[in-house]
């Protein structure tokens, strides 16, 4: 799945390595999994400045196009994820600009959000 990730010389000085991640965010957590996963071995702390139930209203979302990218890297994530999903099909943004300063080519499309999720393989 993401054997390219991490370089196989890493694995034999996994035992004994600890990483200390900062950050319970979303992307803090699932690098954690994806790495604990991988290497069993490795110690890993999580820290981060909040209370341990406390939430700020931030969600994650998936454009379909990292959806695949998800569903095709990590498939037991993916099952455990889109069920729980909440999706909006009727979402309009009302945007007053300058035309100006705002062009086409200044809108990002869900394609470009998606590349930079996307491990190298």
């Amino acid at each position: 799945m993401f054997e390219n990730a991490i370089r196989p010389t890493f694995r034999s000085r996994a035992a004994g390595l600890k990483v200390i991640v900062v950050g319970a965010g979303p992307a803090g957590l699932y690098f954690s999994y994806l790495l604990k996963r991988q290497q069993p071995e490795v110690d890993i702390r999580v820290f981060e400045q909040n209370a341990p139930d406390a939430t700020f209203g931030f969600g994650v979302v998936f454009s379909d196009r990292a959806l695949e990218f998800l569903r095709d890297d990590d498939p037991d994530t993916y099952d455990l994820v889109t069920p729980r999903m909440e999706s909006w099909s009727d979402i309009v943004l009302d945007v007053e600009h300058d035309s100006d300063l705002l062009k086409e080519s200044d809108v990002l499309k869900d394609s470009d959000l998606a590349a930079p999720l996307r491990l190298p393989p």
